[in-house]
């Protein structure tokens, strides 16, 4: 048994009382099996901790079994001290002990002709007569590992004979205290027996004490009589040992292995050591010894080891192979775990996929699925590998979705020996765009030709309309909804317009008017329907790019005549226009003239500002002469004066100044522009 406690001390009685005697002190762990306990009368066992096949995980460091031989002798006080007195002649009294290998002569009333608890006729043994005050009666300091976990075990019995009758009952009974120490003296661990009764035969029993060196790599083993000397307390200890307390290798389970029987013999070659690295999971591999064995029990017994096991011939399939790892530095400490090997025959990998596959770009495209179809087959442990037409890789999934037209071979494999090949043809179309345009209002009694829009490949297309017709465009005469469908390759598009009853448009662009050359002028036309379009045209003439219901326009000097726009709006088949004349002022009619000569002739007869009252409007004239004299004064003025007064009389050659107030901020003359102005009556 191997145990792993701090501060414990486990008793283990002879077979009698195996389980009903056993104390716990803390908590305490089992590694393997539990350790013998030996008595004097059983001869057939040994002081091993461990049987063979079962895993013994403690490395004895340190073994006091006193020595083999006949006869008395003392302890060696270069390797332990004791307070008693070593008594090699006599009988054993009171504070003393002897190492032998028989306890006749050592004492009237102890067990005759007992040996070592091992049954050895030579093995010795310490017996020791309790002296009558407690106290240490042995110590012995150890070297160890420090920072290290160690079992201190020890075998005990009483040597007090109940049959002899000499202490009257049962006796004194016999209590050790185990403690371990630093070698200042300071305890790290410390636990005693208990009482242990004396019997009519003797009852060896192991004891143990878990403990960790610490810093220390020294340390002392005391031990430590607590019953009261007098009939009774007599003991012996045999074996006393320190171990390392280690744990069985811990391991991970290996997959199966299985190989392809390509000639169906049933029988392949195997690498069995490839699970090595597995089954240590990691682990320093220097650390371990790993066999491969046909059987359990093999395995266990560290015995018929697979001799090449890099290159096994399985002799049945399946078949179980055993793993035995154990530690190099103790190579009883191991554990064992199994995996099956197995040759199976070749596989053909099946699926669903279609031969060919055909679709349009503008449809969700059908996934291609290659998972195998074959009965019991995991999926999961199935590589794939797609290949389009030029032999590159588009996917190593089950499933793939291809986005344009190829031909595609997927290869399904399934180590070790299932494989499958299959090749789909996919055609893809690009869908072409079709486009019936917005819906549309009937106005022309002639009815309306639907002309679809097509953008992409129309190699081989075709039209279905929803009237039954075939043709690329239809006229229709009537309202409604109308649709075409087109076919082309793997695509079927469709769209749709609806033709209402539309009524006339109605347009207008303003009232005709005069400019000034090079003066720009802004006309705007409104219309019945809010969602029609608009286009320009000049004297009939389509002015390109002018689709606003608004034009700027502006006209040059040597422009001669009226200018007629005219602007078309539309929707769908309905439309309206309407036309504006724009005409240059009279030349020189574009300034504010600094002369008049009112003789009647027709020219220049009048103070002529008609250019500026159509654009900023004329609230006010006034006319002074040379002594600042208000002789005309007129409002909302229209050419009105030629000379006069306010009164209407004439006024006489002369030079005079006039003052405008402008209805509006004029952007050549402001607000209010003055000057003077020459009236000149005089014949010419």
């Amino acid at each position: 048994m191997d145990i792993k406690l701090p501060a414990i001390l486990i008793r283990i009685p002879s077979k009698s009382k195996l389980f009903s005697n056993i104390w716990l002190f803390t908590t305490l762990l089992f590694l393997g099996t539990c350790y013998q306990a030996i008595s004097q009368n059983v001869h057939s066992i040994t002081a091993s901790n461990a049987t063979k096949g079962t895993s013994d995980c403690n490395i004895v460091d340190f073994n006091e079994d006193f020595g083999q031989g006949v006869g008395r002798v003392c302890i060696d006080p270069a390797t332990a001290t004791t307070t008693y007195t070593c008594n090699t002649i006599d009988m054993v009294d009171d504070g003393e002990y002897v190492i032998t290998n028989n306890s006749n002569g050592l004492n009237s009333g102890w067990h005759a002709n007992m040996t070592d608890h091992t049954g050895n006729t030579d093995g010795r043994a310490f017996f020791v007569n309790a002296d009558f005050s407690t106290g240490e009666f042995y110590r012995r300091t150890i070297s160890l590992d420090p920072e290290t976990a160690y079992s201190f075990g020890a075998w005990i019995t009483t040597v007090y004979d109940t049959d002899t009758g000499i202490c009257g009952g049962t006796g004194i009974p016999s209590n050790v205290t185990f403690r371990i120490e630093d070698p200042s003296g300071s305890m790290i661990a410390e636990t005693n027996t208990g009482d242990i009764p004396n019997g009519p035969e003797p009852n060896w029993q192991q004891f143990f004490i878990s403990f960790d060196t610490g810093s220390n790599s020294d340390i002392q083993l005391v031990l430590i009589n607590n019953g009261a000397g007098g009939c009774g307390n007599d003991l012996a200890i045999d074996d006393i040992t320190l171990g390392i307390v280690t744990t069985e290798p811990v391991i991970a389970t290996p997959p199966n292995l299985t190989a392809c029987d390509t000639d169906g013999n049933g029988t392949e070659l195997f690498d069995l050591t490839v699970q090595t690295a597995i089954v240590l999971d990691g682990q320093d591999p220097t650390q371990f010894n790993v066999s491969f064995h046909n059987s359990l029990e093999d395995a266990q017994l560290d015995q018929m080891a697979i001799a090449d096991p890099a290159n096994y011939n399985n002799t049945t399939t399946p078949e179980t192979i055993f793993v035995r790892v154990e530690r190099v530095m103790n190579e009883t400490c191991f554990s064992t775990v199994n995996f099956n090997i197995s040759a199976d025959p070749p596989v053909v990998l099946t699926t669903n996929l279609p031969d060919e596959m055909n679709a349009c770009s503008s449809d969700v495209i059908p996934t291609l699925d290659a998972t195998p179809t074959n009965p019991g087959i995991d999926p999961s442990q199935v590589t794939y590998e797609w290949v389009n037409g030029n032999g590159t890789v588009v996917s190593t999934q089950a499933t793939f979705t291809p986005i344009e037209s190829d031909t595609y071979t997927v290869t399904l494999n399934l180590d070790p020996c299932g494989q499958g090949t299959d090749t789909v043809v996919v055609d893809i179309t690009e869908a072409p765009v079709l486009d019936l345009g917005p819906d549309q209002a009937l106005c022309d009694v002639d009815g309306y030709e639907i002309v679809p829009i097509i953008e992409g490949d129309t190699t081989g297309i075709t039209y279905l309309w929803s009237t039954g017709e075939t043709t690329p465009t239809i006229v229709v005469q009537q309202t409604g909804t109308y649709s075409v469908t087109i076919s082309v390759g793997n695509c079927m598009v469709s769209d749709s317009i609806t033709i209402g009853t539309g009524e006339p448009i109605e347009v207008s662009v303003g009232d005709d008017f005069k400019t000034c050359p090079n003066e720009p002028q802004i006309l705007s036309a409104t219309a019945s329907n809010p969602d029609a379009t608009y286009q320009w045209f000049l004297n009939g003439e389509l002015i390109t790019g002018a689709t606003n219901a608004s034009l700027e326009i502006t006209l040059e000097a040597n422009v001669m005549g009226t200018q007629t726009y005219t602007v078309v709006a539309s929707d769908g088949d309905c439309s309206g226009e309407a036309e504006i004349d724009v005409t240059l002022y009279d030349i020189g009619n574009c300034t504010i003239s600094q002369g008049i000569s009112p003789n009647s002739d027709g020219f220049n007869d009048i103070l002529n500002l008609e250019f500026l009252a159509d654009r900023s409007g004329i609230s006010q004239l006034q006319i002074f002469n040379r002594l600042g004299t208000l002789v005309y004064d007129k409002s909302n003025y229209r050419n009105e004066w030629k000379g006069q007064t306010t009164d209407n009389e004439e006024l006489p050659t002369g030079t005079y100044f006039y003052v405008l107030t402008l209805e509006a901020d004029d952007p050549v003359f402001g607000t209010q522009p003055t000057g003077w102005i020459y009236l000149n009556r005089d014949a010419n």
